[in-house]
């Protein structure tokens, strides 16, 4: 079966550019072409499209702006995640810009497009007490809870994210005079941060 234009060009932005240029993290990866799986479940459901025959020439700026206000009332997506996954379909059309000057002019229609303006919510903080009641909670006699102490501290004085703290690894972890631990960020981006006196307690413990 032929490869059509849409495939070809949606292969090599994901391993060519998100893996190889960009050297993506797996969580990005997956985030980008869950929205492709969006846009693949739009055309075919709504638009009533053949995906196997799918040409990027299909892919015009009215059809993703459809797309969008599909996102938000039938899928029911806030505003910030229609945002979002316009954002991976405006660098899949940047790419097909560098790549492809016969699709300059549609790549420019699409890159065009806006996103919305979305209501700030400033999220609730505990407080000092909050926080002084969530660590007490653990048990350090107990082993998971030990770890569980230990996690949570690191993201209390680290802001390490969740994922950042699911990634660690026992090699992430250095005890020395200095005690740090190594985090991976968003696109591998590592960064070190200096444990506490009683956050080191707790993992050596652990």
């Amino acid at each position: 079966m032929k490869v059509t234009d849409f495939e070809r060009l949606l292969a090599n932005y994901y391993r060519s550019y998100l893996q190889g240029e960009r050297g993506c993290s797996k969580n990005t990866l997956q985030n980008y072409m869950y929205t492709f799986k969006l846009l693949r479940d739009f055309l075919v459901d709504v638009k009533d499209l053949n995906i196997k025959t799918l040409e990027i020439n299909d892919l015009t700026k009215q059809v993703i702006l459809e797309f969008l206000t599909w996102l938000e009332n039938e899928r029911k997506l806030k505003v910030s995640s229609r945002n979002n996954r316009l954002a991976g379909i405006k660098s899949f059309f940047s790419y097909v810009y560098e790549h492809e000057i016969k699709y300059m002019e549609l790549c420019k229609t699409v890159l065009s497009i806006r996103s919305k303006n979305a209501e700030e919510n400033i999220p609730n903080s505990l407080s000092t007490a909050g926080i002084k009641l969530l660590l007490a909670q653990p048990d350090p006699s107990l082993k998971i809870e030990l770890r569980d102490l230990a996690l949570l501290g690191l993201m209390y004085n680290s802001a390490a994210r969740v994922q950042e703290v699911i990634d660690l690894s026992v090699n992430d972890l250095t005890f020395r005079t200095c005690p740090w631990v190594r985090l991976r960020g968003k696109g591998g981006k590592l960064r070190d941060i200096a444990l506490s006196k009683d956050q080191s307690k707790y993992f050596n413990a652990y």
